[in-house]
């Protein structure tokens, strides 16, 4: 957790979030507000939870408000529940040249958003209808780009925040809709009721009505083609109260009305409502009474959220869709005939584009049938039903979720939100590094489903060299935007580099039965770049500088500066060029590639380019290895003990004894050449490897294996003196993927760190070396030791490894 101060300028990474410190929290649960000033170019975050999360707090378990400033690069505002999006709104661009003050205010579920001074200049407000009130801890986040914060300060709730406007409040799943919409409104009505002496006309609706009165069903079932129903003993004012609770769930009337309004809930048989009459009448005295239906016991919050404060019975309302029972319109599937009978204001109460269709005079509003292009019978059918008992439901037949996208698809053309986030959770509990893909490329293009998108992005990025090996036809089929997400994504998981450089050309290719990236310069060779890329050429231009080619390989940036294929792409030919200049390779390739390195105008003495902060080529990519980190001499942060513990699973013995790990050394072992002992964390006063002859050349060395599974980039070792007097002075760190061909990670001449018995030596390892996995390491002595009597023994103790591993 993080401490800030007025001045001080947070700076939160892409991908990361800050959880604010313990003075910083909300000091009532689920009640607080949070001021700060922002500068960013997109996605100004603000996560709040129960408990303080992770720095990556999206693979946090738990429950959380997520408030995104600036989302869809910078054009929209979100709010999320748990990590599903319940709002997504134009407007709130945040800005990228100078820092502007925002605040947002949490009360027991209402979330106010607004910009400058606490409480002033309100944006926004949305109610959580089952709110979260233990939220306390504050995290500031961010997403693709670097975002900074200042001036953050956590104040008490602002009890006097303006309520919004009608058109800004919003309670999931719905905006400006529902059954409330309809509420004595003669659109779509079926029924009317002729009340008092006066014979007031009141509009309802026969489906709504018996899916709460049951026992009334057998009137509504008489009404003539008319549709009226006489009330002269009633008064107009109670049957609206009435009805609000029907439509509304609750409804607010002055106490001295509740006998009454008793009375005609009993003629209506709606006992949902006489119970809370009764609880009302026996509460203290007040002028006014609220009677709120409240949830159904057992309801998902999540997808149910329309129909929970109803008094509706979703069981009665299936039995209408099944039966056809009232239905007004029906609804069939182009080339398939007609697929279902539904009621219009059922359908028109979750789906704004339907409730047009239906009440603005279209061609739909005057007939009795609706043909729905692009889609399923089967997935119409799981959409109707769901708006009928608001929870996914899919056939029984349907267990690999091969319904879900079209569905998604047809939620979203409708803009039936809770369908769309039901069915974006289920597919996500359902993708795979098959289908990761396929759904993202319909994620992608639909609003509200940012959340799936992320997920298959991060599903597509941790099994990339799955499918590129070969290339999947639904991955070469993804759109630019996400190919460069999943390039830049933090758990970008590849063996080397070298793919990243196979994945933009395989993509920009579009497979065309190539493999690799050599295959694609083959084809570029002998076609060209135009006829190859095609109208990905551009796209491709924008991609390779994802790739980090000064942490290539060198071999590979040998064979690949030659190529015809870095002469056709301008953009390739400069970011070899960094890379060659960046690696220094002039000083050890062939004299045919010395003269082809020539035209770089590299210094050929050293290394002529040198990393550019904050360039992210420069910069290791963490693939899906684990950070081991050093701290200090001596201490448990190393692969060594990490292998000890069998990788974080158990308590910690011996690496060589669990045989996770082989130590092995130059000469043949004895009582004081014993392997165990080198990662044995114990201070040995004997442990030597000794001498041996290696390509004409008298050395020693110890080595390391980690097993075949199992590599390391290695930053940062230790060594440890035995209690011998006999220390080295001159020799290597080399690192090697296969025990033939060893790369000198750091050289040491003449190093005199190491001069008293038992001593511990720790050093960095940096540039391009750094950034190589490899699965063996050895410490070999170039130089004699300090000893006179034996100079080729490498006495040590203990050796630790350090860096990125997996």
């Amino acid at each position: 957790m993080i401490r800030v101060t007025s001045n001080s300028v947070l700076v939160v990474p892409p991908f990361e979030c800050a959880w604010l410190c313990e003075e910083l929290r909300f000091k009532q649960p689920g009640e607080g507000c949070v001021t700060f000033e922002a500068r960013a170019d997109n996605d100004v975050t603000v996560v709040f939870k129960e408990e303080s999360g992770s720095r990556h707090y999206r693979t946090d378990s738990g429950r959380h408000y997520t408030v995104v400033l600036g989302s869809h690069r910078n054009k929209r505002m979100r709010i999320e529940v748990d990590g599903q999006p319940v709002v997504d709104v134009p407007g709130t661009a945040v800005s990228s040249t100078q820092f502007e003050r925002y605040w947002i205010d949490i009360r027991q579920g209402v979330i106010t958003v607004g910009k400058g001074d606490p409480g002033q200049a309100v944006v926004y407000q949305w109610t959580d209808a089952q709110p979260n009130c233990g939220v306390q801890y504050v995290g500031l986040s961010s997403w693709d780009k670097f975002v900074g914060y200042r001036n953050i300060r956590v104040l008490p709730t602002l009890h006097s925040v303006s309520a919004p406007s009608a058109d800004q409040s919003i309670r999931f799943p719905l905006a400006q809709s529902g059954f409330g919409q309809f509420l004595n409104n003669n659109d779509l009505a079926d029924v009317h009721f002729t009340v008092g002496s006066a014979g007031t006309i009141v509009h309802a609706h026969r489906v709504i009505l018996a899916g709460c009165c049951p026992a009334y069903a057998q009137q509504l079932e008489a009404v003539g083609p008319e549709g009226a129903i006489a009330l002269p003993a009633a008064k107009a004012e109670d049957l609206i109260h009435l009805l609000k609770y029907v439509y509304l769930g609750a409804v607010t009337v002055q106490k001295g009305q509740l006998s009454r309004l008793e009375d005609l809930g009993a003629t209506f048989g709606l006992t949902a409502l006489q119970e809370r009459i009764a609880t009302a009448q026996e509460a203290p005295e007040s002028d006014k009474v609220e009677l709120r239906h409240g949830e159904r016991a057992g309801c998902h919050a999540a997808e149910d959220a329309m129909l929970a404060p109803l008094p509706l019975m979703t069981d009665r309302l299936l039995s209408f869709l099944d039966t056809g029972q009232w239905a007004d319109v029906a609804l069939c599937v182009a080339g398939q005939g007609e697929v279902v009978r539904a009621h219009r204001v059922v359908l028109s109460a979750w789906s704004a584009p339907m409730c047009r269709m239906f009440t603005n005079g279209m061609q739909e509003s005057r007939t009795l049938a609706v043909t729905i292009h692009d889609t399923s019978a089967a997935a119409l059918q799981a959409l109707v039903r769901f708006m009928y008992c608001g929870r996914l439901a899919l056939p029984g037949e349907d267990s690999e979720g091969s319904l879900l996208l079209p569905l998604l698809v047809l939620a979203d053309r409708y803009q039936v939100r809770a369908l769309r986030g039901a069915a974006a959770a289920r597919i996500l509990e359902l993708a795979n590094q098959d289908s990761a893909c396929a759904i993202l490329q319909v994620a992608a293009a639909l609003p509200g489903c940012e959340a799936l998108q992320r997920a298959c992005e991060e599903t597509c990025a941790t099994c990339l060299e799955y499918l590129i090996s070969p290339p999947s036809p639904e991955f070469l089929e993804l759109d630019y935007a996400s190919v460069a997400a999943i390039l830049q994504h933090p758990q970008l998981s590849l063996t080397s580099e070298e793919r990243v450089l196979d994945a933009v050309l395989l993509w920009g290719a579009r497979g065309s039965g190539l493999a690799t990236w050599q295959a694609v310069a083959a084809a570029v060779r002998d076609s060209g770049a135009g006829a190859v890329f095609r109208e990905r050429f551009d796209a491709v231009e924008q991609l390779l500088p994802l790739v980090h080619f000064p942490i290539m390989a060198p071999a590979v940036l040998q064979q690949l500066w030659p190529a015809s294929l870095v002469a056709a792409l301008p953009c390739l030919q400069e970011l070899v060029r960094e890379a060659l200049q960046y690696q220094g390779l002039d000083q050890d390739v062939s004299a045919q590639h010395r003269r082809s390195y020539q035209a770089l105008d590299v210094d050929m003495a050293s290394r002529a380019v040198k990393p550019q902060h904050g360039n992210l080529r420069f910069q290791r990519r963490l693939y899906s290895y684990k950070e081991l980190l050093y701290i200090c001499d001596g201490d448990t942060h190393g692969v060594c003990h990490f292998a000890g513990t069998s990788y974080g699973q158990h308590p910690w013995m011996n690496p060589v004894v669990a045989r996770r790990l082989t130590v092995t050394p130059s000469s043949p072992p004895s009582r004081y050449t014993d392997g165990k002992l080198i990662v044995s964390r114990n201070y040995t006063c004997t442990s030597y490897a000794g001498p041996c002859y290696e390509d004409g050349h008298l050395t020693a060395w110890w080595k390391i294996d980690l097993g075949e599974e199992h590599q390391l980039m290695c930053n940062y070792y230790t060594l440890r003196q035995d209690g011998s007097a006999n220390f080295l002075r001159t020799w290597k760190l080399q690192g090697s993927l296969d025990g033939g061909t060893w790369t000198d990670l750091r050289v040491h001449s003449d190093e005199a760190t190491l001069s008293s018995p038992g001593q511990y030596g720790s050093w960095p390892i940096s540039g391009p070396t750094a950034a190589l996995p490899f699965r063996m390491f050895r410490v070999l002595l170039t130089g004699p030791s300090t000893s006179k009597s034996k100079p080729w023994n490498l006495c040590l103790c203990y050796v630790e490894l350090y860096g990125y591993f997996r």
